[in-house]
């Protein structure tokens, strides 16, 4: 997965579909002002929602390299926590890997909240004569498609969504590349990749 912005597919114009509203079409319109989406209520149930592997757990080499991050996060947030106590968990973790595990499971569900809190995002899509996101997206054809221009700093920046026939599994140890790390904000299931959409993704200013 790489990112890909409109101008580098040579796209002139994206659309928004939303419903008519006139409170919202004003601030667009005069004030210059998008209004983000929160992800915890779109359409796609794999949106924003990152399944961490567990497949892998069974190798000893593996369960090391996860107790090692989750030290090293918990030394990050939780700085008043002994070494001891911090050690002591980890050699229960060794002792019981299935636990191992099924705190990888929960991450995935925390991570899905915490995206939903600290992110928002705004859609776009180059298509503005679609009749199922007219359906989806302006309350049933009634709504309205805002017209941007695709080289417009804001909108130009908008990266192109990757869509996946199978539920993406990521690893909970990150790897440090800033594509891989964001991967959950732009993968979709490939139902909706007739959309071809596009997005900006912005943090919640409370967690900026």
């Amino acid at each position: 997965m790489r990112f890909q912005d409109a101008p580098a597919h040579k796209i002139a114009r994206l659309y928004h579909y939303q419903a008519f509203a006139p409170g919202y079409l004003r601030s667009v319109l005069v004030k210059h002002c998008l209004h983000f989406s929160d992800p915890r209520n779109f359409n796609d149930p794999w949106d924003c929602k990152p399944f961490f592997r567990v497949d892998h757990l069974s190798d000893p080499q593996e369960q090391e390299r996860l107790i090692a991050w989750y030290k090293e996060i918990t030394r990050k947030h939780g700085p008043n926590l002994p070494e001891a106590e911090l050690e002591r968990r980890a050699c229960h973790f060794r002792a019981h890997p299935e636990e191992l595990v099924h705190k990888t499971m929960e991450m995935s569900r925390v991570m899905g909240e915490t995206i939903g809190e600290h992110y928002r995002i705004y859609c776009l899509t180059p298509h503005p004569d679609s009749e199922l996101m007219w359906a989806h997206y302006s309350k049933a054809h009634t709504g309205v498609c805002l017209e941007f221009d695709a080289t417009y700093p804001v909108i130009s920046t908008a990266q192109a969504v990757w869509y996946s026939k199978d539920y993406p599994n990521f690893d909970v140890v990150g790897s440090g590349v800033l594509v891989e790390e964001v991967a959950p904000l732009f993968t979709k299931s490939a139902s909706w990749s007739y959309e071809e959409e596009h997005r900006r993704v912005s943090q919640v200013r409370a967690h900026a």
